[in-house]
């Protein structure tokens, strides 16, 4: 399924029921930005997108918002498998070049 504007509405609304609970949760809306746009699944993830995750957020908390995340939004590879149906189940070439397209180069080419 694919991510809706209804899906970001519901994301950013639960989001500021959890700040106003637990104001220690509180993100900034870059962070909030980037939740909705990478759709993090595991911790490492979230620590790429939160500034200062580690000294901000308890595990408990960063499970908390995981599984927020993963209630609200599609999961990425319903997102994917969307997208490679919209392309006849190929995914695109990398440099749009053809069948060539982001091969290596042999050697006699250098």
């Amino acid at each position: 399924a694919e991510q809706t504007p209804d899906d970001a509405h519901r994301l950013l609304a639960r989001l500021k029921e959890m700040e106003e609970r637990d104001p220690s949760m509180e993100l900034m809306p870059a962070e909030k930005l980037q939740l909705l746009d990478m759709r993090p699944s595991s911790p490492a993830e979230l620590h790429r997108i939160i500034e200062h995750c580690e000294k901000r957020l308890t595990e408990t908390q960063i499970e908390d918002l995981l599984a927020l995340l993963e209630e609200v939004l599609p999961k990425q590879e319903e997102m994917y498998e969307d997208e490679a149906d919209d392309q006849g189940g190929l995914p695109l070439p990398l440099n749009g070049e053809g069948e060539n397209a982001g091969t290596a180069m042999d050697a006699d080419d250098t």
